[in-house]
């Protein structure tokens, strides 16, 4: 399934957005967070790593399917760390990046029964 989600850094199409940077110790998960041009914050498409993900030196961000519903532009203002313990921090990024999320047809045919086994 293509998901319908386009990423942009400092202008540049993205297949994959890997963030660089040193492992970071005891993280739970990252997160983009975004926000407005006018200060205020916004939800946008959720895009998260694990340390899992941590590959060759740079975080590799997977899409949540279920966290692009509303389609639009997003501007990423900082990268949420949320640790084991539960304590979380706002890190900053150095790089221009733009999340587009298309459009997404509802299914025109009925869902299939489904039988247990």
């Amino acid at each position: 399934m293509e998901l319908p989600v386009q990423v942009y850094v400092n202008d540049e199409p993205r297949d994959v957005l890997s963030l660089e940077c040193p492992r970071i110790a005891n993280l739970h998960s990252l997160w983009l967070k975004y926000g407005r041009s006018d200060g205020g914050g916004s939800y946008g498409p959720g895009m998260c790593a694990t340390d899992r993900d941590y590959v060759a030196g740079a975080y590799h961000l997977q899409v949540n399917e279920y966290g692009f519903r509303n389609p639009g532009s997003y501007r990423v203002r900082g990268i949420e760390l949320r640790y084991i313990n539960g304590a979380t921090a706002l890190a900053p990024v150095r790089d221009e990046i733009v999340v587009n999320v298309r459009q997404v047809e509802p299914p025109s045919e009925a869902a299939p029964v489904f039988t247990a086994r």
